[in-house]
């Protein structure tokens, strides 16, 4: 773990190394695999020197801030031989994963609309990066990446995307909301996330020619990993892959036989190119 705070860190995990930079969990040969969950500007640029360095790299979602990005980290990844992959752990929320089913059942017909929000009420703006006008910063690459990789998922790359984003909280300058339509031949995916929502709203709404399909509230292994728990969660129909999935996957792959060490690189999109271009990156994920 790359932390300034190490004495800290250490009170509450004691079996944990805590290094003072990344460079120097790169230069450890014991290591085999970082995973970085840095402000989003930094995502690219250590990627690239953690490949550099012969590691395999899981990088926190976004990726990158933009195409270019992108494609050096995975320029990298091929020139070292080494893996680089993004974690979306929202592949694996219960009700996504039943919403997954539901289509694939054919149970609500031909979709007409999905409709996904992650929507919050936060009139006051924080003192931190994320809420501050920045690379990377503000909701669209905060929330955004996820609920866009989960319609990616769910149905492939868009024909376009219309997107609208604004600055809505008063003393905010980073992006607090957005509201994008992906367009399909014959339906509609629209994510939307705002700070400014108090009242309840859907996380999904899905319609389609045999029903509609309606979820409220966030998926709930989120609170109880906050509070400890271990408690599984088996949506109806759905598998029992949990987030810890996306992690075995890249042990598999990167070491088939041997243990692997892997360390946490912490400190503290691509919807401005084409969906053709976003096409690209998002097949090699």
């Amino acid at each position: 773990m790359v932390s300034s705070q190490r004495d800290t860190l250490l009170r509450q995990f004691i079996d944990v190394h805590v290094h003072a930079t990344p460079q120097a969990v790169f230069d450890d040969p014991a290591v085999d695999a970082v995973v970085i969950a840095t402000p989003n500007e930094q995502h690219a640029p250590l990627a690239i020197a953690a490949l550099a360095a012969g590691k395999h790299v899981l990088v926190d979602k976004p990726f990158a801030l933009d195409v270019a990005q992108a494609e050096a980290v995975q320029a990298a990844a091929r020139g070292a031989g080494r893996i680089a992959t993004v974690f979306q752990n929202r592949r694996f929320d219960a009700d996504f994963l039943t919403l997954q089913r539901l289509l694939s059942d054919g149970t609500l017909g031909s979709v007409a609309e999905c409709h996904a929000h992650f929507d919050r009420f936060r009139p006051q703006v924080r003192d931190r990066w994320r809420e501050q006008d920045g690379p990377g910063s503000g909701l669209w690459y905060g929330l955004g990446p996820h609920l866009l990789d989960q319609m990616l998922v769910l149905f492939g790359m868009p024909q376009a995307i219309d997107a609208d984003l604004a600055v809505q909280r008063d003393g905010s300058s980073g992006i607090d909301y957005f509201h994008a339509v992906l367009q399909y031949p014959r339906h509609r995916a629209i994510v939307h996330a705002g700070s400014l929502v108090a009242a309840p709203t859907p996380r999904f709404a899905v319609h389609g020619s045999a029903g509609s399909w309606i979820k409220h509230g966030l998926d709930v292994q989120e609170a109880q990993l906050r509070r400890g728990g271990r408690r599984r969660v088996r949506p109806a129909g759905a598998s029992t892959r949990g987030m810890a999935s996306c992690c075995a996957a890249m042990q598999r792959t990167t070491c088939s036989a041997a243990p692997w060490t892997t360390c946490r690189v912490t400190t503290g999109g691509c919807m401005r190119s084409s969906p053709r271009r976003c096409t690209a990156r998002a097949n090699r994920r």
